[in-house]
């Protein structure tokens, strides 16, 4: 069962980063990013790192970046139980936020 967020999101993020709780495992979670750069990570349970995605470079649109704007990070794995989106500076938008059961 997939669920998606009706609106934009968009956080400050230091080094603590924006992070999103479960009370089920996910098996999967993916959204379109905007913002100069991000890791994407996934922890289970014991909050131990399962995996993470990097976008490496700024791809704010109307630059000259070699990545699009708008591009989907994505992870999939079983028994996702938090994701934590993590700037180094500045602002980033997530937007149609998604994420199954």
């Amino acid at each position: 069962m997939g669920k998606q967020a009706t609106r934009n999101v968009s956080k400050s993020c230091h080094a603590a980063g924006f992070t999103l709780r479960y009370r089920q495992s996910l098996n999967s979670v993916n959204a379109v990013t905007s913002l100069q750069w991000l890791v994407l990570s996934a922890d289970d349970r014991n909050r131990q790192l399962l995996d993470q995605t990097p976008l490496p470079s700024a791809n704010l649109a109307n630059s000259d970046s070699a990545i699009s704007p708008n591009i989907l990070l994505s992870i999939t794995l079983n028994n996702i139980y938090s994701v934590t989106f993590c700037a180094s500076d500045g602002q980033f938008t997530l937007d149609n936020f998604r994420f199954c059961l």
